[in-house]
């Protein structure tokens, strides 16, 4: 089987491919969809539904970024030495302390399990 085709990458110009017709057919049902799905086209920023305004403020902060690249820079911001363990120099650290519960709490929290399980 013989069929036409454009070929984009080299100057949209239309050649010819010459196929055995199961190569061909499997080819072609590669673009086939199985019955009861819908080809999407577009998806997030060109979904048709808000495509407009998604595009629109799309522009607009792509313009912002521009404008806050050609600023000068003020100062260098150098980085902060992440939390470590003094003893291992690990860097899991702490990041709030746990009270232990008093004895009254411990024995309220048991009542109101008991209460619950029967």
């Amino acid at each position: 089987m013989t069929f036409r085709y454009k070929d984009y990458a080299d100057s949209r110009k239309e050649k010819y491919l010459m196929l055995p017709a199961e190569e061909f057919l499997r080819r072609f049902v590669m673009h086939v969809l199985p019955k009861g799905f819908t080809k999407i086209r577009h998806y997030g920023l060109l979904a048709s539904r808000q495509r407009k305004q998604r595009l629109a403020l799309s522009r607009e902060l792509l313009d912002a970024m521009l404008v806050f690249a050609l600023l000068p820079a003020t100062k260098k911001v150098e980085p902060t030495e992440r939390p470590h363990c003094e003893r291992c120099g690990g860097e899991r650290f702490t990041r709030r302390v746990l009270a232990k519960p008093s004895v009254a709490q411990a024995e309220a929290s048991k009542h109101e399990h008991s209460n619950n399980t029967s």
